[in-house]
């Protein structure tokens, strides 16, 4: 049995229209632009868990004391975790939270570069990038549509 609203409004108020006409007009389907903007937006979302995640294992399964980090060392964990925030504020507002990570991860890799001499190694730190990219990507693609 269908449950019916009830009639009654407040004084000088109008009753308000169920808003099942626009859902019944375009049966549910979805344009192109917002089906590529839900994928990137959602991969990214994603990827951010992922790459949260595997940090997060890394520190705990790692046995880092924070005592016995030197500065140089000090400064590459500020970069990771501004990366870190970077991909969670991110959730919100992809621009930003994407340039920020990205940010993050490029003033690692700088870091690293001017004090080892050479780049990061492994496929971890680039992969780091994705989200980053991903959340730029479905920034701007917010914007054109």
């Amino acid at each position: 049995m269908r449950r019916t609203r009830s009639r009654f409004t407040l004084p000088g108020r109008a009753a308000r229209r169920p808003l099942v006409h626009g859902l019944r007009e375009h049966g549910g389907s979805l344009n192109p632009p917002v089906q590529l903007l839900l994928i990137l937006r959602w991969s990214a979302r994603a990827s951010s868990v992922l790459v949260l995640g595997m940090i997060g294992a890394f520190l705990v399964g790692s046995g880092l004391e924070p005592g016995a980090l030197t500065a140089l060392e000090w400064i590459l964990m500020l970069f990771l975790l501004w990366t870190l925030i970077g991909l969670i504020v991110a959730w919100r507002w992809p621009l930003w939270g994407g340039m920020l990570s990205l940010l993050g991860l490029v003033g690692f890799h700088v870091l690293e570069w001017t004090a080892a001499g050479r780049p990061p190694s492994g496929v971890f730190f680039p992969a780091m990038a994705v989200p980053g990219v991903l959340f730029l990507a479905s920034a701007s693609r917010r914007w054109r549509t």
